[in-house]
């Protein structure tokens, strides 16, 4: 045994095959893929939230492409501007 577990306590039990299987499937449906993470969540609090983040994803990468978007327009503009002033300065003076 590890001498550094922060759980140092060990609970042991059985399941048979159909048991098991369900258990696998629940895991899957909530997205935890640690056995133990999975059971003590359902042993301390009898229940797993799996929170669906899809739409929040799709509005980060919304947002992205815009805030991409927006700098390059303000890369282009700066360029622009930059391009004007070297050619009104380096331009000739006609009096």
């Amino acid at each position: 045994m590890q001498k550094n577990l922060k759980r140092k306590n060990q609970q042991i039990f059985r399941l048979d095959d159909s048991e098991l299987e369900l258990v696998g499937k629940k895991m899957t449906a909530a997205k935890i893929k640690n056995k133990e993470a999975y059971y003590r969540k359902m042993v301390l609090d009898g229940y797993v939230v799996n929170v669906n983040f899809e739409d929040v994803q799709e509005m980060n990468r919304l947002l992205r492409n815009a805030t991409n978007n927006l700098n390059q327009l303000t890369n282009l503009l700066c360029y622009i501007l930059h391009l004007t002033s070297y050619l009104t300065e380096s331009a000739p003076q006609i009096p």
